[in-house]
């Protein structure tokens, strides 16, 4: 849902994230009791404070730092920096294959300098889809049981 939603509207909706954090933290609760609420809430601060340095940064937008956070409900803080590792990397091959398409001209800048200089246009990326490929890696490693 969050991958859609991003693709569809270049937005994750807030409604979305509490359903997800909800869910994740009931899960916990159910499955260990307090101390996995208490680990449920832990990895989703840990996944929303290693996401929230890139929205600082301008790499991503706020929906994704909470997308990531609400997902980590589900995880221990180890599966928090673990999904948030996957998801970064997901995110730089999205980013590769993103930018390729949109590089439109390389330009030598000066006379027989040899040098070169890309010109790209300005480009946004729904984050929430390189979240879904971290989630999916996740899972086909084995990362996170099902």
């Amino acid at each position: 849902l969050i991958a859609s939603y991003d693709l569809a509207s270049r937005r994750i909706p807030n409604v979305l994230n509490v359903l997800i954090a909800m869910a994740g933290i009931t899960y916990s609760l159910l499955n260990s009791g307090p101390a996995g609420l208490y680990n449920s809430l832990l990895a989703g601060l840990i996944g929303f404070g290693l996401m929230a340095v890139f929205f600082f940064l301008g790499a991503v937008g706020g929906g994704d730092v909470k997308a990531l956070g609400a997902l980590a409900t589900f995880l221990s803080p180890w599966g928090a920096v673990q999904l948030f590792v996957f998801t970064t990397l997901a995110g730089g091959l999205m980013a590769v294959a993103h930018l390729v398409p949109s590089l439109h001209r390389w330009v030598t800048n000066g006379m027989g300098r040899g040098e070169l200089r890309l010109y790209t246009t300005r480009m946004t990326m729904p984050y929430g889809l390189a979240i879904y490929g971290g989630v999916m890696a996740m899972i086909l490693l084995e990362a996170v049981p099902l």
